[in-house]
Parts: C-alpha cells; sequence; structure tokens
C-alpha cells in the first residue's frame, strides 16, 4: 500500500480476521488474531498508513448474517437475546470495552 501512495486504511475486527472475541464466548480472546491485528497495526504505523479500526461490522449484528455464530448471542452462551440490545445492555458494553 504505502509503495503506491496509500496513507489510509480501515481495518474490520471481523469474524474471518481479526476478530479476537470471535471464535469462543464473551470475554475469552482469541490471542493469535489480537497478534495478527497488532502486528498489522504496527506495520501500518511503520509504513506511514493511518488506520480507521472497527470494533464490529454489520454483519456480526444481523440475523440473517453472522449473529447466529456471535459470541453475545444468548444460543452461544452470551447475554443477548436480541442484536439490537448489543447497544444497551450494561453487560455486553463492559465485554466490548475490555476487548
Amino acid at each position: 500500500m504505502a509503495e503506491n501512495g496509500m496513507n489510509y486504511a480501515r481495518i474490520w475486527m471481523a469474524p474471518w480476521a481479526f476478530g479476537i472475541e470471535w471464535s469462543d464466548k464473551v470475554g475469552r480472546y482469541d490471542l493469535k488474531e489480537a497478534w495478527r491485528l497488532d502486528y498489522v497495526l504496527q506495520l501500518a504505523e511503520k509504513k506511514g498508513i493511518y488506520t480507521m479500526l472497527c470494533l464490529v461490522n454489520h454483519g456480526q449484528l444481523r440475523r440473517s448474517d453472522d449473529w447466529s455464530g456471535n459470541p453475545y448471542n444468548r444460543a452461544r452462551g452470551g447475554p443477548l437475546s436480541s442484536p439490537e440490545q448489543f447497544f444497551t445492555d450494561p453487560v455486553a458494553k463492559d465485554f466490548l470495552r475490555r476487548g
């Protein structure tokens, strides 16, 4: 990217890449994904590329998309019975702050 004059990138913490909390359950973090994310962010900084980190991508909270695999989903042992609660539930908000 830097070699081609790019200086900005948006990075999603999505289930398929950099989703440090996605693989198991709420409050348990995938250290391999965390390492990958750290590596990419450090490399971007070294190359002079600014980044915008998106903590949650849109599909994680869509019933028709990734909600069934979301660790916040009560069906998977999480605290929420619906994706809409993600924005208001104090337990979910606390877990998101920890990540």
